[in-house]
This record gives structure tokens, C-alpha cells and sequence, in this order.
């Protein structure tokens, strides 16, 4: 293809300067018709769309033929003809009746496509997929973190194009697949392994958004198969009344359901509500006294307790910083100019702004969290709120402002941007509900500003102790064998704060339990010396005569005991079963207390060992105790260890399995959060069976390590397992069968108590209440109608009567 002038180039002249038809690019615009044969359908296209005007004087490129026109003696009309060539024809049908692949700019392969269809690049393509799929995010209202999932998803189903193309599900298709099919294949997995081997559950009860109460359980247990602990969904029933008597009938009847051998059963974590663990009638007691006398006792949820006692530890300080928290979040949602207000101000200043969050007493330490977070942007709350004070106090305050503006180096147009922001902030109009808020807020941020940074700092130098063993003990790493350790640990670390260590060094757990915390205890420190933080401690050099530095220590002071008592009250410092299990820490192997304490798990745990058998636990332990050839732990969890242990032990090994299994954290809590995303108020329809599903489907995939995708696909040649085929293909059976024992149970009841059959639905009693009401109007309408003429007749009459 030789070099071609652009289009427009005004050189055209130039070049065609000694032609007798000189080309004009007007010719490009000038439209042709024609026809390949009498039958086929008529085409129109430009001259521009076949020519390009070639550097050779008097010549143009037929890009259809590939070759050169001369143009000189005849002009335009040289062009139109050659169009009307057959051989120009026959190329120009030849190449839009089959498609093929060349090279345009930019390396970027191009097809051109069949007749009727004009010849779309890649690139415009790919274009037009991300536009269907954003498109269909936003029809569905979904989030857009989905994106590459729903792509991966769309590329794995077009491999197989004619299970693609057969493949179709509605919603309660889907339902019903979900429940019967899917589900059901991975619930008779899971129950399969724990009918074999000991498991421990891990129970509670929640709200959901669509207010149904849900009974959450998850079941632990050592998959040999994978060599580690699994977590995974047993079941989340609906409930009526929570108490333990219905608590129980409902986890017997699924026991029974399931086949599930009380016996295999190690242990239950709840929370310690009475329902739950009440030593009178609590959920545990019935199960121990009823079904399974050998459960472990391994007290409540030990998070909940550490959570709790922060509650204790804020209380001195009238839920100061609390009510700081609450206000500053309501102030800043409602108010989006307020928010961007904020926003600038933190910029200006040169700090990174995020909006307040809620603060939320049953979160983990969400206190700590939002003092953390209210503490980086104090300094953005000061200046804001000076907007709002009086204007005989604003001159007062002023030197605040100034100060903070030094400190942080803000230049003099940013402090005229500032000084606007707060003037137009000031001129806002408040409901007296902002009055009042704005009040509480200058009160704990411009007036008293110095007493909530004392509890601010106070909190962030304190509670991270509380913080790090709720993260630790909220991961799902196996982490029992910690238990008794850390908690003592945390015990310790925090008595350390306001007591005085020598009464606590070589004290054992036992001993720490029975320490008098009372003022008058001599273990306390004086309230001066407690340990508050080093930014607590600069504070109050400042005002250190001040009354409500005096008052804050008599506060600290109370915090840390009221706290301290809480924890020796609520911790199982000395419980023998998690003293037991401690043994199974890699770091204390070679000690005889440790290989007594790990001989005591055989009597511990109900694993049916004979006689033999328990010698030979022993004489393993002891082996283990001294065996020097044991790999060190380093970043291996301790399930995924012991089971490389287990191979050389066995029979340790079966005991070690029960002990790994029991649960060393509130996992269920983070099905209540997948609750709230699934069972909301817009999907108020959906039933438990259905969250139930989706629940044991998910806990699956997680417990793999596999994306859904990863999971379900499939190589060519390989066949989809037997299980899965039998129950997606039998779940419409199922469902069906389902369905009609449902309505022969309201018919049955029906019968029984001599009830009317209901009529029609809720929509269909709404068409019939407009059908009423609508002839209802017009019957009145009538009636007046009528009415009416009836007054004209006699209006009428009268008048003759006149006459």
C-alpha cells in the first residue's frame, strides 16, 4: 500500500497540479448505490469509505481492490465506475460475506464481521462487556467491590457454552437448589466426619433486621482429611421463645435430626446470660444433666467477659467521652455541609479526615476504638466548634484557635479559608435539638476540653491491653492451648497498672484470684502513681492543683478497680480444664508439669480409650515429653503441627484431636454479621431455611480456602461428583413434597379446628377494597346526581305554580 495524503490535506493541489481533473476531497462525500445481483439487497456507501487520495498525481487507493485509480481524464465519474466494476464488486461482497483478522494500528487485532454488521474492534468490545456489567450492578443495586467476581464468574460458565446456553434458575429455583441441593450435599459431608470423631460447638441467639430470632450454631472438629481444625455452619434455626427449656427441645431435635452422638460431644461456648449458662437452668446445665454428662466446663465466652469489664472501667467517668462519641457522630451525619465543612477544615490543617463513627456499646471496645480515632481529630473539632459559641465568649477562645494554627504550621490563606468556614457555620439556623447538642459539645470540647483529653489519652494508654487479647482470641486460628496463659497474662498486666508488683510477682493464678482489690488492701497504689500514659502525665503538669485533675485521679482510681474486680470475678484463672490443655503448647514441652497436666486430658476428654490404650497414652506422652526430633513450631498453627506430632503418636493423637477442637472464641459472632447482610429489611421473605443454606454454603467455601469459582470448577474430562448431581437434581422433589406437607398440616388444622378457608391474598384484597371503595364513590355520586335533579323538578314547579 503506497503513501496516502490525510483527508483534508491541503497539499492536494500541489500534487494534482499538472492533472486535468484535479480531486477534490468533496468526491469522498458523494454517496453510490449498488447491488451485487438482481436479488440482493441494495447498498449505499461513500466514496470515502473505499478511497483514499494517493501521493501519485492523478491517482486514488481503492482500498477494496488494492490497487490504484486513474482519476486524471475523467475525474469523479472515473471513481463512480470503477465501483460499479464487477471485479470491485465480487472483492467488496467477498470480504463483508466472511469474516477475517487484520493487523490495524496499535497491534490491535480487528474482525470485520458479516453483512449488516459493521466491523467492531476489541477494545470497543471490551467496552461494551464492562457497560453491560456495570449496568448490571447498578440494576440490582449491588456493590461494585463484586465486579471482578461476577467477571470471573461470566468467563468460567462461557467455557462450557452449551450447559451455558441450557442453564436457567429463578428465584425460587434457586431457593430451593440452595436449600435441597447444595446445601444438603455439604451438611451430610460435615455431619459424616463429626459422627466419627469429637466436635465442639459454639452457640448463641440473635435478631435478625427482618425481626426473626435466630439460634446460630457452628460446629469445630480435626479433619484428618485436611489435617487441621474446620469451622463450619451446622444449622441456624428460627425461634420463638428464648429460654432454656426451648433452647434445648431445639438443639435435641436436631441432634436427633442429624444422628449425631452425643457422646463425640467435647464442649459449647455461649455467652454467660442465664439462658445460656445459668447455673440453675441454663442451656449448658440441661444439656450436662440430660444428654451429655461429660462436657467440659470451660467457662463462658472469656471475649465477652473482657468487653464487659471496659464497661466497668468507663463507668467512673459518667460515659464522658461516651456521650462525646454519640453526639459528634449525630452532628456530622444529618449534616452533609457540616460534614464537608469538617472535611475542608482537616485538610487546611494538614490532617486526613474520616467521618465520626457510631459509637456502639455491645461492639468489641468500641470505646477504645473511637477514642483512638476522636483524639486525631480534636484539634479539627476545636476549631469547628468555636463557630458556635456565644459572641461575648469568642474572644476568649480565640487564643485556642491561634495556638493550634502554630502548631501545625497552617498558612495565612488557610487561616482566612478557616476563619470563613466558621463564620458561615455560625450564621446556620439550629432545630432546638442542635441547640442542645452543640451545647453538650462545647461543653466537652471548648470549655472542659482539658478534662476529656485526660480521659481520652487515658483510655488509649489502657484499654489497648483489652483490645490485643480480643483480636488474638478472634481469629480463627486454633489458639485454646493460649487460653489459661493469656488470660493470666492480661490479669496480671493490668493489676500491674495501679498495684504495686510486689505483691504480685510469683504469685500464681490461684493467688491472684484471692488478692483483696479493696483500697484498703495495701495493694493499691496511690492514686498519683497509678499509670495513666505518658500524655496524661503532661497534661497535668500543667494543672496539676486543679480540681478536676483530683477528680480524675479519684475516677482512674475507680475505673481500675472496679474493672480489676470484674475480671477476677468473671476470668477462669484457675480452671482446671484450660490449665489441662495448656499442656499442649509446643513451648512448655520437657516439663513434668506440663507432661502431668497433658496425662490428665485422658480422663478430660470423652474419647473411649481401653484400658491398654491409657497405659500406652501415657507411656506416648512421656515419649513426647524428651523427644528432641519434634520440628519447631515458628509460624506453623498448632492443629497444622500436631498433626505432623500425630503420625508418631497416634494415640496422643486422638485425644490431642477433641482438645484442638473446642473453640477458643465467639466465631458465631461473625454469622450474625453475615445475618444482618442477608436478612435485612429487604429481603424481609426470605425464610431461615434459606439464610440457613447460604450460611452452611459459605462456611464451606471458607473453611476450603476456595473461591466459590475455584471450588466448582471443573477440568475438561473430569465428572462432577456423584453426591452433588443426585441432590441439585432431587431438590424440586424434594421441595414439591415439601410444599404439599405444608398444605396438608393447614388443612389438617384447618379441619381440626373448624377454621374458614382463607381467601385470597394480600394484593388480591387490595384490588377488592379500590373495587368497594370505587363503587362506593360512584353510588354517591349518583345519589347526589339524583338528588340534584329532583331539586330542579320541584325548583321548576314551583315557579309554574308562581305563574
Amino acid at each position: 500500500m503506497p503513501a496516502n495524503l490525510q483527508r483534508g490535506d491541503p497539499s492536494v493541489g500541489e500534487c494534482d497540479k499538472f492533472v486535468k481533473n484535479k480531486f477534490k476531497w468533496q468526491w469522498l462525500e458523494e454517496k453510490v448505490s449498488f447491488q451485487f445481483n438482481a436479488k440482493s439487497p441494495q447498498h449505499t456507501l461513500q466514496l470515502g469509505d473505499m478511497f483514499e487520495k494517493s501521493m501519485k498525481a492523478g491517482h486514488a487507493w481503492c482500498n477494496v481492490c488494492e490497487d490504484e485509480i486513474n482519476y486524471g481524464s475523467s475525474g469523479k465519474k472515473s471513481l463512480v465506475k470503477h465501483v460499479l466494476l464487477q471485479k470491485h464488486l465480487s472483492k467488496y461482497q467477498l470480504r463483508i460475506e466472511n469474516q477475517r483478522i487484520v493487523l490495524a494500528k496499535g497491534s490491535e487485532l480487528v474482525t470485520t464481521s458479516r453483512p449488516g454488521n459493521p466491523a467492531v474492534t476489541l477494545g470497543d468490545r471490551v467496552v461494551n462487556s464492562q457497560a453491560m456489567v456495570l449496568g448490571f450492578i447498578a440494576e440490582h443495586s449491588l456493590s461494585l467491590s463484586i465486579s471482578p467476581d461476577l467477571i470471573l464468574v461470566a468467563k468460567k460458565l462461557a467455557k462450557d457454552k452449551r450447559a451455558l446456553n441450557t442453564l436457567s434458575m429463578d428465584r425460587t429455583t434457586a431457593s430451593y437448589k440452595m436449600q435441597y441441593g447444595l446445601k444438603k450435599t455439604i451438611l451430610e459431608q460435615t455431619v459424616s466426619n463429626i459422627q466419627n470423631c469429637p466436635f465442639s460447638l459454639n452457640i448463641d441467639e440473635a435478631m435478625s433486621k427482618s425481626h426473626k430470632k435466630v439460634l446460630a450454631i457452628l460446629v469445630s472438629y480435626f479433619d484428618l482429611s485436611r489435617s487441621k481444625v474446620v469451622i463450619e455452619h451446622l444449622a441456624s434455626i428460627e425461634v420463638i421463645r428464648v429460654d432454656s427449656a426451648a433452647l434445648f427441645e431445639k438443639l435435641d431435635h436436631l441432634f436427633k435430626e442429624l444422628s449425631l452422638p452425643w457422646n463425640n460431644l467435647i464442649s459449647i461456648l455461649m455467652d454467660s446470660c442465664a439462658v445460656m449458662r445459668g447455673s440453675k437452668s441454663g442451656l449448658e446445665k440441661r444439656i450436662r444433666e440430660e444428654r451429655a454428662p461429660h462436657l467440659l466446663d470451660i467457662d463462658g465466652d472469656i471475649c465477652h467477659h473482657v468487653h464487659n469489664a471496659t464497661k466497668k472501667f468507663s463507668f467512673p467517668f459518667d460515659h464522658w467521652v461516651e456521650g462525646l462519641f454519640s453526639d459528634l457522630h449525630t452532628d456530622f451525619k444529618w449534616s452533609t455541609e457540616s460534614r464537608d465543612f469538617l472535611s475542608e477544615i482537616c485538610e487546611l490543617i494538614g490532617l486526613n479526615f474520616t467521618m465520626p463513627a457510631r459509637f456502639v456499646s455491645h461492639r468489641w471496645l468500641s470505646c477504645y476504638d473511637l477514642a483512638v480515632s476522636t483524639l486525631r481529630l480534636m484539634v479539627a473539632y476545636q476549631i469547628c466548634y468555636q463557630a458556635f459559641l456565644p459572641k461575648d465568649m469568642k474572644s476568649t477562645y480565640i487564643a485556642v484557635k491561634l495556638a493550634i494554627f502554630r502548631r501545625r504550621n497552617v498558612s495565612m490563606k488557610a487561616r482566612s479559608r478557616i476563619n470563613e468556614i466558621l463564620d458561615t457555620l455560625s450564621k446556620r439556623p439550629q432545630t432546638a435539638d442542635g441547640k442542645a447538642r452543640k451545647s453538650r459539645l462545647l461543653k466537652k470540647v471548648v470549655y472542659r476540653v482539658t478534662e476529656s483529653f485526660l480521659i481520652l489519652n487515658f483510655y488509649s494508654a489502657v484499654l489497648p491491653l483489652m483490645k490485643s487479647y480480643v483480636c488474638l482470641f478472634q481469629s480463627k486460628e486454633p489458639l485454646v492451648h493460649k487460653l489459661h496463659q493469656k488470660q493470666e497474662e492480661l490479669f496480671r498486666d493490668f493489676l500491674s497498672c495501679f498495684g504495686k508488683q510486689e505483691h504480685l510477682i510469683a504469685k500464681g493464678p490461684k493467688e491472684l484470684q484471692q488478692l483483696n482489690l479493696n483500697q484498703d488492701g495495701g495493694l493499691i497504689l496511690p492514686k498519683e502513681k497509678v499509670f495513666c500514659g505518658n500524655a496524661v502525665k503532661e497534661i497535668i503538669k500543667i494543672g496539676h492543683r486543679s480540681t478536676f485533675v483530683q477528680s480524675f485521679y479519684e475516677q482512674a482510681s475507680s475505673a481500675y478497680i472496679l474493672c480489676a474486680r470484674y475480671l477476677q470475678q468473671k476470668l477462669p484463672l484457675y480452671n482446671p480444664v484450660l490449665r489441662a490443655i495448656s499442656s499442649l503448647d509446643p513451648d512448655i514441652q520437657g516439663h513434668s508439669v506440663s507432661c502431668q497436666l497433658m496425662k490428665s486430658l485422658k480422663e478430660l476428654i470423652p474419647v473411649a480409650l481401653t484400658s491398654d490404650e491409657k497405659d500406652l497414652y501415657d507411656r506416648e506422652v512421656q515419649a513426647f515429653h524428651v523427644d528432641v526430633s519434634l520440628p519447631p513450631q515458628n509460624e506453623t498453627s498448632i492443629d497444622q503441627w500436631w498433626a505432623g506430632v500425630m503420625v508418631k503418636y497416634p494415640t496422643l493423637g486422638a485425644v490431642v484431636r477433641g482438645v484442638l477442637s473446642i473453640f477458643h472464641g465467639p466465631q458465631v459472632e461473625s454469622s450474625f454479621n453475615i445475618m444482618g447482610n442477608i436478612m435485612d429489611a429487604k429481603s424481609s421473605r426470605m425464610n431461615v431455611e434459606t439464610f440457613d443454606a447460604i450460611q452452611t454454603v459459605k462456611y464451606s467455601l471458607r473453611a476450603t480456602g476456595a473461591t466459590a469459582v475455584k471450588h466448582f470448577s471443573r477440568k475438561p474430562g473430569t465428572t462432577v461428583c456423584a453426591k452433588l448431581c443426585s441432590s441439585m437434581k432431587g431438590a424440586a422433589g424434594q421441595y414439591k413434597r415439601k410444599l404439599a406437607a405444608k398444605t396438608a398440616e393447614r388443612e389438617a388444622k384447618q379441619k381440626r379446628l373448624q377454621l374458614q378457608k382463607i381467601q385470597g391474598n394480600k394484593h388480591q384484597a387490595k384490588v377488592q377494597a379500590d373495587k368497594a371503595v370505587t363503587a362506593s364513590r360512584l353510588k354517591f355520586v349518583a345519589r347526589q346526581k339524583r338528588k340534584a335533579r329532583i331539586e330542579n323538578l320541584d325548583e321548576l314547579a314551583r315557579k309554574r305554580l308562581k305563574q
